[in-house]
């Protein structure tokens, strides 16, 4: 009938269109049987802003020269290195200056430039 008022399909077939007898309802999802997968609401955010958590952003790493002779490359050796270090007061407020001492493992026929990484050593 509604075919020969409006001419053409139901558009409501989508939404409420008949189902075999065979296919029955899907009794744990009832709106299995919407189109463009709406079935399972709780997947769905309805305009809410998805929140991630917060992350401590990483300081950039330092670089600092470590001077060597060419005997100690030679050789190999053990060099000591002061790192500076910002740390917060008690306060909150205010930052003090600290150094770190890092041992530094020189391997024989290191190349100039060679570059050591401390992770999370920086600031």
């Amino acid at each position: 009938m509604f075919a020969e008022f409006f001419g053409g399909r139901n558009p409501f077939d989508t939404f409420f269109g008949q189902r075999n007898e065979e296919e029955g309802m899907d009794i744990a999802d009832p709106f299995s049987g919407f189109p463009m997968g709406m079935g399972g609401f709780t997947s769905m955010n309805f305009g809410r802003p998805v929140q991630e958590p917060t992350r401590k952003k990483q300081d950039p790493p330092v670089t600092l020269d470590l001077r060597v002779s060419l005997e100690e490359i030679y050789s190999g050796c053990h060099k000591k290195m002061k790192i500076p270090h910002k740390r917060l007061n008690p306060d909150e407020k205010s930052i003090q200056n600290e150094g770190k001492i890092l041992t530094i493992q020189v391997k024989k026929g290191w190349k100039e430039g060679t570059k050591i990484t401390f992770p999370k050593e920086g600031d």
